[in-house]
């Protein structure tokens, strides 16, 4: 018979020893799982750190300092310097730039916040954005490995799955440019919402045995509250996205349930992530509320959704100059031919366009034949991503649903082909189910060897993965970058230095903000390369378009020497040149500046000649011996306030002139315009040409006798002499005494064409 050794006289009778508490902690999941969550963070870092070789790149230099790359540096500087992006005095002087009307960082404020924060360290607005877009990686990655795992992944997989998802050559098309659209960390979460809300499976789970309102503080809860608000505050393409996609996943759980209730976690999500949206926009809504809307900012077109849509090649493809030559020919050869081209950065990669055909291909195979007589626990899960990939495809691709919304609701999303990383990581579950189903055969048996070699085989995809997805040429061309960054800060330093500190600088060409486009050799957003190496000085461009702030589209209608002459009036000390904003490189701008300025360059540039600055403290000190005061005031407000006309009852849209001729305006019988001036007193004369039949025409300004113009079926002049109030506006009213023109079926009562209306300040000229 056996003895048990607690029954022999002499046994050891110690009991075993109970792990200490800092060994329990260690153990803890929550622990383990943060532990993991780093791992995929550092990951992430590693997949920066080697593609963009960081060894080589300077902290204070960007990573794309032109275009959309100036524009979130100008975001940058904005924070450090005024603490938040609404307002900025040092640009569109002498007004200031207030940013309310663009919505290119208003629903980003979740991301705005995570860079202010990191302004407690951080002083510097290049290093702010490039330590702040190297973060992005790890919080893709971060993001990617979560949301594998809360969709049942193990944490191999999930690494895996975290890996791949941030190389996706969608960031690195985006990269430090579009720096939030590249930070998409938000969608792994947001793809969970859509598979929970396509399952049927509860959003929010209470507590057994807790009544109240208590039961439903769970880690599930604040899963889904922060999901919730990553997805509203994060980007409004991500915002829109997810609530459509998350709404679209309810209403088919429902239809397929036949039960209403059933959709209703997916429908109370959606409403969630539009409650933080629109949260996030409220300081906008409200602007635009008090001031009206600003109608030429980000003004879209629906045929855009097409021009920016993605394709089933294109997320199949290659990626462009892929490491593998034959591949980057393929892709060259699609790229040069096709008629779309869309955005870049939409290929899903090997790995991907493989999941996205085997999406498909269990989609169909389930039509036909029904589910498996054997599901297991990722079953569902494919079928969810199937229809939630397809989905998402569908709005994307060119001719789809999106398109469709864009003619019939709105324009205003545009850029579909952003949906792709939404398409990716659909795509990823299905290879992210192969993996964990190989993973399990390779392990079943057991050992520690076998977990090795599984989690070898992992790692290996994961490093083929990343390597089809990128290229070396994907590396920033980082020489070029430094020496012209560093040109530009010598110019503008020694620029700082020839003028009185906080003086204005006007800058030529004149260039709308935002979204004016690339003007000859000048990309969009050039202008801002002033603000952003200088420290005290202000700058003429960035006034927000269509606001009363900006003035440079009513200067740049005007003679040259004319605007040189009144910004010296205004205030400002110079003429900052961009040369590659003109077809002659300024040849032709900089011989009208020498003569009326005076005198060769102050400061010019080495930075390929491009920029060159020519001080007005001269010209400015002859006006003070030649003008008076207020002949300087006026002349510089006639500039820097320009007056506007408002077109009341009785005035119709502006037609475009027959056989060249100039654009014009009917008016009626009767009508009135309001002549608003938004700076001091200004004295002039609103002018324009009139045509008609035979009559005459009855013009009548407050305060002074009536103009009346006599026509004899021809064009004739109009001149009202008029005194602005400071700060104020005069009603002219018309009256015409003219037979009505045009024949049925015009209804409208048209009876004279106003050609070229404007006030003109006296000495504008």
């Amino acid at each position: 018979m056996a003895t048990h050794a607690s029954e022999h006289p002499h046994a050891a009778t110690a009991p075993a020893r109970a792990p200490g508490r800092a060994a329990t902690l260690l153990r803890h999941p929550w622990i383990v799982e943060g532990a993991w969550t780093v791992l995929a963070m550092a990951i992430g870092l590693l997949i920066a750190t080697l593609v963009y070789h960081l060894w080589d790149a300077k902290l204070h230099v960007p990573f794309n300092g032109s275009g959309d790359g100036a524009l979130n540096l100008l975001l940058a500087k904005d924070l450090i310097d005024h603490g938040w992006y609404f307002t900025n005095h040092a640009l569109g002087a002498p007004s200031g730039q207030e940013l309310y009307d663009y919505s290119a960082f208003d629903a980003d404020n979740l991301q705005v916040i995570g860079m202010k924060i990191l302004t407690l360290g951080i002083s510097e607005p290049v290093a702010l954005v490039n330590v702040y877009f190297i973060l992005g990686f790890a919080f893709t990655s971060a993001a990617g490995y979560l949301g594998s795992r809360a969709l049942g992944f193990s944490r191999g997989v999930a690494l895996l799955g975290s890996a791949v998802f941030t190389a996706l050559p969608y960031h690195f098309e985006r990269g430090a440019s579009h720096l939030f659209l590249g930070e998409y960390f938000v969608i792994p979460g947001a793809v969970w919402l859509i598979v929970t809300a396509l399952q049927g499976q509860p959003i929010l789970v209470a507590r057994e045995g807790v009544t109240g309102w208590r039961r439903w503080l769970t880690p599930r809860t604040f899963a889904v509250a922060f999901v919730c608000l990553l997805a509203g505050g994060c980007g409004l393409y991500y915002a829109v996205f997810t609530i459509l996609l998350v709404g679209l996943a309810a209403v088919l759980r429902a239809i397929a349930t036949r039960s209403w209730r059933s959709g209703v976690p997916g429908v109370l999500a959606a409403a969630a992530i539009g409650v933080v949206l629109i949260v996030n926009i409220s300081p906008a809504l409200a602007y635009q509320h008090k001031h009206g809307k600003d109608e030429p900012v980000a003004k879209r077109f629906a045929f855009e959704s097409e021009l920016y849509a993605t394709s089933l090649t294109q997320m199949l493809l290659p990626i462009g100059n892929h490491r593998i030559g034959a591949f980057a020919k393929l892709t060259d050869r699609h790229t040069t031919t096709t008629p779309v081209r869309g955005e870049m950065g939409q290929p899903l990669g090997l790995l991907g366009a493989l999941g996205f055909i085997g999406l498909l291909l269990v989609g169909s195979s389930r039509l036909l034949r029904g589910p498996p007589e054997r599901p297991d626990r990722f079953t569902g899960l494919l079928g969810a991503a199937t229809v939630g990939g397809v989905l998402a495809f569908l709005w994307a691709t060119f001719g789809g649903i999106a398109s469709f919304f864009a003619y019939v609701i709105s324009p205003q999303i545009r850029a579909w082909s952003r949906l792709t990383p939404f398409i990716a990581f659909f795509a990823l579950l299905a290879v992210l189910v192969v993996a964990e189903r190989l993973r399990g055969r390779i392990i079943a048996s057991g050992g520690l060897g076998r977990r090795v070699a599984a989690g070898a085989v992992l790692a290996a995809v994961a490093v083929l993965g990343v390597l089809d997805q990128t290229s070396p040429k994907d590396e920033p061309v980082y020489a070029s970058t430094i020496g012209s960054w560093a040109n530009n800060q010598h110019f503008v330093s020694a620029l700082e230095q020839s003028v009185p500190k906080g003086s204005m600088i006007l800058q030529l060409p004149f260039h709308a903000f935002p979204e004016a486009g690339d003007v000859n050799g000048m990309q969009d957003y050039d202008l801002l390369q002033g603000y952003l190496h200088s420290r005290d000085l202000r700058w003429s461009y960035g006034a927000m378009k269509g606001r009363p702030a900006d003035w440079t589209d009513e200067a740049e209608q005007q003679p040259l020497p004319w605007v040189l002459r009144a910004a010296v009036a205004a205030g400002f000390a110079g003429v900052y040149i961009d040369r590659a904003g003109y077809a002659d490189h300024g040849v032709a701008a900089e011989k009208t500046v020498r003569r009326v300025l005076g005198g060769a360059p102050a400061v010019t540039g080495d930075d390929w000649g491009r920029l060159v600055f020519y001080s007005g403290l001269a010209l400015r000190a002859r006006q003070q011996q030649t003008m008076t005061p207020a002949q300087r005031a006026a002349l510089g407000n006639a500039l820097v306030h320009p007056v506007d006309l408002e077109y009341g009852d009785g005035v119709y849209d502006e037609e475009p002139g027959a056989a060249g001729a100039p654009p014009f305006r009917w008016i009626g019988p009767d009508a009135t315009i309001d002549v608003v001036n938004p700076g001091s007193q200004a004295t002039g004369s609103f002018e324009a040409t009139a045509a008609a039949g035979e009559g005459s025409m009855t013009v009548t300004a407050p305060g002074q006798a009536p103009t009346v113009v006599r026509f004899t079926n021809g064009r004739e002049k109009v001149r009202v002499p008029l005194t602005l109030p400071a700060h104020g506006t005069v009603r002219l009213t018309f009256h015409a005494d003219v037979p009505r023109q045009g024949v049925p079926p015009e209804t409208r009562d048209l009876r004279v064409q106003l050609f070229g209306a404007q006030f003109a300040a006296d000495g504008a000229s």
